[in-house]
């Protein structure tokens, strides 16, 4: 039986918590491929695939971050399901929200200057919208599983499964198909 089967009350969080699986794997292959340099231009196709993998990716972590509501309506958010829960004051959540505070930042204005609207202030000019310091991608995303794993304790559904382990698997099987065509040319 699935878990949204078992427990349709908490489909909400279980859907968010299948979302941020997601973002994890999104992000691991664009984190794997934009960070290959050894194969940036081996095809015409590579000046679209790094920005539409970048921009995916950060918008869908983006998304993890909305508000509780929009316009009177809520959002699938990681603050909607908080305040569901009642998990403001829980360390986890506490802890990740003081930790990341910079990666959020920075991601939620990539996605509202660049992504999502085409903010001529922040266009060109030598600005890195959606820049973090390195690692810090690390940290975020195992306390946001940590932050979501209690959530989900919280809504006594059991535990959240480890974000897949197949992304990065994944990742390096593209790029190695990547190299061999680069190679091949």
């Amino acid at each position: 039986m699935f878990l949204s089967e078992k427990y349709p009350e908490h489909l909400d969080l279980i859907k968010f918590g299948d979302h941020c699986n997601w973002t994890w794997d999104c992000f691991q292959l664009a984190k794997a491929y934009c960070n290959a340099e050894d194969i940036h231009g081996w095809s015409g196709i590579d000046s679209y695939l790094v920005p539409i993998l970048r921009e995916y990716a950060l918008l869908q972590i983006a998304k993890i971050h909305d508000p509780k509501e929009s316009s009177g309506h809520p959002n699938h958010s990681l603050d909607h399901l908080v305040a569901r829960y009642g998990a403001e004051p829980d360390p986890a959540v506490v802890a990740f929200k003081k930790d990341n505070a910079d990666f959020i930042e920075s991601v939620c204005q990539a996605r509202k200057k660049v992504i999502a609207h085409n903010d001529l202030a922040a266009l060109g000019f030598d600005r890195h919208i959606g820049t973090f310091a390195n690692g810090s991608d690390e940290v975020y995303f195992r306390s946001l599983h940590q932050a979501v794993a209690r959530l989900y304790e919280k809504a006594g559904i059991g535990p959240l499964p480890e974000w897949s382990s197949f992304a990065q698997h994944d990742a390096e099987l593209f790029l190695k198909v990547v190299r061999t065509a680069q190679r091949s040319k």
